[in-house]
């Protein structure tokens, strides 16, 4: 199935007016999954300033009009909550955890393994790191005796996250995990916008091949929008705009799970460096990044019918807002619904009017 880009208008609206897109299930949304940090402006997990409750579900709900998943960094203090969170809206998620050879990896792993012995279906795996063997090459039994010990635990799922070179030159991690999170960024190794994506797909198809038993997800993959260039690679909105677009359709294309990185900038990074902080598809007050807006807009507007309703493609319990206009110009909302439950067409009501008039409809965040 291919599934077209929602295109992003304003902090609130995703253009949603695709009429003959086919949904395959109803699992199905815009995008098949998203990093997720919730650390807002004046936030970092490193001055221990962490997000709300609020905060975070409000995310959650942004999150769950995109994307059917999640995965997630860390499990220590609130961050420990998300995966909750989740079930309380049917959102699927990946929670993990930070291990670097250091004092504290001990009491994460920990809090990995209570968070897997939660009541929660939505938990469908547990990642042990993040890049870790990237960082400490020689750590590679430290790294399956922690996998062991949380698949032990918890009886879940355990997998790890690292480059694709890493699955490539460490067959025993392949070996040890129960599914491969691979992240391939085109960016860092310097590649041009117009070869990124395809890119990005090389790699990942180059770990299936190598691991064809063992499910596997790109688990980071995207573009800056802003920062310095690396080599060949430029970041721009411009830029990221193309790059999403590409390595979408590529997926699909592929039959490649995904998740992008990431759904919220996060402006703690740039104490990093300066393209660290910017590689949401929404900035850090949670506003659609322009020009994203128009990515993939339908080119067909509704009109009015006859019978004073019209069916149209949906995801279910998604929210949508509808919008009139008599010029096709100038619009305004006038009504909302939400996704039917166990189809992807909802049929939609219409006020009677005589006088010609435009509609559209957009998934609401």
């Amino acid at each position: 199935m291919y599934r077209r880009f929602l295109s992003l208008s304003g902090a609130v609206l995703l253009a949603a007016a695709f009429l003959n897109l086919v949904f395959a299930d109803l699992s199905s949304k815009p995008f098949q999954g998203f990093c997720f940090g919730p650390f807002r402006t004046g936030q970092s997990p490193e001055t221990g300033s962490f997000p709300s409750e609020a905060q975070i579900r409000q995310d959650l709900d942004i999150i769950k009009q995109l994307s059917p998943k999640i995965r997630t960094y860390g499990v220590d203090r609130i961050l420990g909550n998300i995966p909750g969170y989740c079930k309380d809206i049917g959102l699927d998620i990946y929670p993990g955890t930070w291990i670097n050879n250091a004092s504290y990896d001990a009491a994460n792993i920990q809090l990995l393994i209570d968070v897997g012995n939660q009541n929660n279906d939505n938990i469908k795996g547990l990642v042990v790191g993040n890049e870790y063997l990237y960082r400490n090459s020689s750590s590679l039994n430290t790294l399956i005796a922690h996998i062991n010990n949380v698949r032990n635990q918890t009886g879940r799922p355990v997998g790890a996250s690292e480059q694709w070179h890493i699955w490539r030159d460490y067959p025993a991690l392949a070996d040890a995990v129960d599914f491969i999170f691979v992240h391939t960024h085109p960016y860092w190794e310097g590649q041009h916008i117009n070869n990124a994506a395809a890119y990005a797909m090389q790699r990942r198809n180059e770990i299936a091949a190598l691991y064809s038993g063992k499910p596997i997800t790109v688990s980071e993959v995207g573009w800056p929008s802003a920062g310095g260039a690396y080599g060949n690679a430029v970041p721009s909105i411009t830029n990221q705009k193309k790059f999403l677009e590409d390595f979408v359709l590529l997926a699909e294309q592929n039959d490649a799970d995904y998740m992008l990185f990431e759904i919220f900038d996060e402006p703690w990074k740039t104490y990093y460096s300066e393209v660290e902080g910017h590689w949401g598809v929404m900035d850090a007050y949670r506003q659609s990044k322009s020009p994203l807006t128009g990515i993939l807009q339908s080119d067909v507007e509704i009109k009015s019918m006859k019978s004073g309703s019209m069916d149209v493609s949906s995801y279910e319990d998604s929210k949508y807002v509808i919008q009139h206009s008599f010029d096709g110009k100038t619009w305004s909302n006038i009504d909302e619904f939400a996704g039917a439950v166990g189809t992807n067409t909802t049929n939609v009501a219409l006020p009677d009017i005589s006088a010609r008039e435009f509609f559209r409809y957009f998934l609401r965040l």
